[in-house]
């Protein structure tokens, strides 16, 4: 199977040696607290770096990071800045997650932000929210 296809999997119980080093694209829901997945909290939950949106996600989401987690706002920042980071974070073995507003159904095969990540050679994966 090619790096380059998004591939969605399940965790059942997560720890840290079950997760790969990479990016994820979470789905921060439409904004209630309890309405992102399982998946997506435990992934917050284990993330050194996490990027997100202010406004829209609902920055309660943050409390649930571990001690030592940094944090990103990329609101006003291009693409390519907030891409940096991710990579920079990643190429260190970094587990790297960028909350997305709403559902990450919209971070498909075309999706400008992964083509970029395609040419550092870098895996991701796209974790879809409630919609």
């Amino acid at each position: 199977m090619s790096d380059n296809i998004i591939v969605l999997r399940w965790i059942l119980s997560v720890g840290e040696s079950e997760v790969r080093r990479m990016i994820y694209f979470i789905g921060a829901g439409p904004g209630p607290l309890d309405l992102i997945t399982v998946k997506g909290l435990d992934l917050i939950e284990l993330a050194d770096l996490i990027i997100y949106p202010e406004p829209p996600i609902n920055l309660q989401l943050l409390d649930y990071a571990k001690d030592g987690c940094e944090f990103f706002n990329s609101a006003g920042l291009s693409l390519e800045k907030v891409v940096v980071e991710m990579v920079t974070a990643a190429q260190k073995g970094k587990v790297v997650v960028q909350l997305v507003a709403g559902d990450a159904k919209e971070y498909d095969e075309n999706h400008e932000q992964l083509g970029l990540l395609r040419s550092y050679c870098l895996d991701f994966e796209v974790v879809y929210g409630v919609s």
